[in-house]
């Protein structure tokens, strides 16, 4: 599974259990990056700190509705 790939699969999480908002935003990041011409080394990097930021977002989600 590529970065884009896991991004957009938490984007999905972030829509189901963060709310719609959080979900829009990171495709929205997603889209963008993905259509920017850039770097590759550069855009792979932001990637992973997207995703990494992401994910923390839904461990805090799912922490705070007690789901972890």
């Amino acid at each position: 599974m590529t970065l884009d790939d896991q991004l957009m699969a938490m984007a999905l999480r972030l829509r189901v259990h963060g709310g719609p908002q959080e979900g829009e935003a990171l495709e929205h990041l997603a889209a963008y990056l993905r259509e920017t011409p850039k770097n590759p080394e550069d855009l792979a990097e932001a990637l992973e700190t997207i995703r990494d930021a992401a994910d923390g977002a839904l461990q805090i989600i799912l922490r705070h509705q007690g789901r972890l």
